[in-house]
This record gives structure tokens, C-alpha cells and sequence, in this order.
């Protein structure tokens, strides 16, 4: 399912992207803490907020509780992630159940939520090849290659 095109993209004076850390850290008695990663492919985290007229504020509510499953489904939303100049359709699903729209004048609301962005392995960054690799495994270490 993919983010309705007659919805509007994220602001981007309201927009940001959190990594999440994948490294598990211990303290030693003495000397430099041991790190070591728990996973390679870790989502990351974005804040949104649109600018919908009432007309979307109505798609939104509809979309929102049928294809986005109330926070429980991922879908494809178009965004900026920094890894690619502009913005890529990325699988996206809401961090929580629930939005906050707030309205900003007689026929404009403000919505805004947070999302998990599905990471992606090497197989789906573009310009790197993996030849025979990508039949071998389906996740690949991405240390070294971003």
C-alpha cells in the first residue's frame, strides 16, 4: 500500500530522521567500554507533520484507519532519508496508534506523527552490486559500505 497521492508531503520545517543505535555497550573495570553491535539492520525513526485542508483531513482519517491498520501496517510514504537527494518511497508504519491533528485556521489542520522507516539491506541501496551475494543471504552487513 503506498501513502495516497492526493495527500501532501511531509513539511519539512517540522521533519527529522533519528537513527536507532544497534550497539550494546559494556563497562569494564577498567579501560575503554567493550561495544558490540546487536543487529545490522536498524530502523530509523522520522517526525512529520502536514499541512492537510479538509478535503485530505477526511483522506486521512479514511487512510489512516484502513491501510495504515490504526499504526499496524507498513506502507510506501514518499521521504527524505539522506541517503538520495530528494525524496524516496520508503516503507514507513506509525511508532504509535495515534496522531495529533490540530486545526490551524478555519479549512487547515496541522497532523503530525512519527514513523519507523523499515531499514534497508544492501540488496535495495542503490549503486552498490552484490552479484552471487544476494542469493546467498537475505540480510547483508552494511559496515563500511555507507
Amino acid at each position: 500500500m503506498a501513502w495516497p497521492s492526493t495527500l501532501p508531503i511531509p513539511s519539512m520545517s517540522s521533519y527529522d530522521i533519528e537513527t536507532t543505535d544497534p550497539t550494546v555497550r559494556t563497562d569494564m573495570d577498567g579501560g575503554a567500554a567493550r561495544v558490540r553491535r546487536r543487529f545490522t539492520a536498524a530502523p530509523d525513526k522520522a517526525s512529520m507533520a502536514f499541512v492537510m485542508d479538509e478535503a485530505q483531513m477526511a483522506i486521512f482519517r479514511a487512510f489512516w484507519e484502513s491501510d495504515f491498520l490504526n499504526g499496524a501496517a507498513w506502507v510506501l510514504m514518499p521521504l527524505k532519508d539522506g541517503r538520495t537527494a530528494g525524496l524516496t518511497n520508503k516503507e514507513c508504519r506509525p511508532s504509535t496508534g495515534k496522531f495529533k491533528a490540530a486545526p490551524i485556521s478555519a479549512t487547515h489542520w496541522n497532523v503530525s506523527f512519527d514513523v519507523e522507516v523499515r531499514a534497508e539491506t544492501a540488496a535495495v541501496l542503490p549503486g552498490i552490486d552484490l552479484g552471487d551475494l544476494s542469493a546467498a543471504t537475505n540480510t547483508i552487513d552494511l559496515e563500511g559500505l555507507v
